[in-house]
């Protein structure tokens, strides 16, 4: 099975990338279809189904473990292999450490994944010769549940995303501690 660990958008930010994705795109270009737009956290490629319960478990950890957060997506992009990305300007803590501690958990699980620098983006289009003119703004994207995702071949060879098992975001934020008043001496 082809699987990795994501975060898909609320309504309202699917909705929103969805519109920004509108295009007028270049001619060739593939725009993700709205219930396929996703970040992806992890990729993990092909995994032996034995390993389920073993991933499955690591996102029940992360889950109860893990501080929701959202993140701003303002910038907008194209690179060189023609996928036209949604990103945000600054990288939220709280995403960062979760990729941390995913990828940690996948290593200690003998699981490959990527070993490059996390670059959060969402895909928008495939196949473009550039950047198109796209709606201005930012795009509020909830980071609030991670799930393991399957990538399959749909019946017209478009690529289906089905969820295999999904996990709210629990933890709480670490409050600073604060010192104990010392008495007045005297």
């Amino acid at each position: 099975m082809r699987l990795f660990f994501a975060v898909w958008p609320d309504n309202a930010a699917r909705a929103a990338l969805a519109q920004h994705a509108i295009g007028p795109w270049p001619r060739g270009t593939r725009p993700i279809r709205d219930d396929a737009l996703h970040l992806t956290l992890a990729f993990l490629g092909d995994v032996d189904e034995a390993v389920l319960p073993a991933l499955e478990a690591l996102g029940a950890q992360l889950g109860q473990r893990c501080v929701p957060t959202r993140m701003r997506l303002a910038k907008f992009g194209h690179w060189n292999n023609g996928i036209i990305w949604a990103a945000p300007e600054r990288t939220p803590k709280a995403l960062t450490g979760l990729v941390a501690e995913l990828r940690q958990g996948l290593a200690e699980l003998g699981v490959e994944s990527d070993t490059r620098r996390y670059k959060p983006h969402i895909t928008l289009a495939r196949r473009a010769s550039h950047l198109p003119p796209l709606a201005p703004g930012a795009i509020v994207y909830p980071l609030d549940h991670l799930a393991l995702v399957a990538s399959e071949a749909g019946p017209t060879g478009q690529v289906v995303y089905r969820t295999l098992a999904r996990w709210p975001l629990s933890g709480r934020k670490k409050r600073a501690r604060s010192k104990p008043e010392t008495p007045p001496l005297g």
